[in-house]
């Protein structure tokens, strides 16, 4: 391994080191972590956006795509999620505050429910978000 191999490696070590720390500490345990060994040159199929990685994993347990996502500050990470079909969540120095750690927690922990009624004369869908700070709003297509 080269010494830039091996300043990379740390500095990942510690960064996982971090996140599964503070992820850990909310109560958030992981079943598996997978990490791709390979360079793009290698053209894998299990380097992002591409899912053989995971492929052995989704295979064999059941987690639930609507309550899943990829968090990421990669556009691959963003594919990632939609060739998995979960919601992709970017964090972003700098970006809005939806991007930040503290709104990656946000959409992470609302509790939200939705529930659509249609009869022959409404079309009724209501979504609840509990704890959640956006303001209340209503949409009835009635001016």
């Amino acid at each position: 391994m080269t010494a830039s191999a091996q300043h990379l490696s740390a500095g990942f070590e510690r960064c996982q080191a971090f996140i599964l720390g503070a992820l850990a500490s909310q109560g958030v345990r992981f079943d598996a972590i997978c990490i791709c060994p390979h360079t793009p040159a290698d053209a894998c199929d299990c380097r992002k956006p591409k899912t053989g990685l995971l492929r052995g994993y989704l295979a064999h347990s059941d987690y639930l795509r609507e309550h899943s996502a990829v968090i990421g500050d990669r556009d691959t990470d963003m594919q990632l999620a939609a060739n998995l079909g979960v919601r992709g969540l970017f964090l972003r120095a700098g970006g809005t505050p939806a991007e930040s750690w503290a709104g990656i927690a946000r959409e992470l922990t609302v509790r939200r429910a939705s529930v659509t009624r249609k009869t022959q004369e409404t079309d009724i869908h209501v979504t609840v978000a509990l704890g959640s700070e956006e303001p209340a709003t209503v949409s009835t297509g009635i001016g």
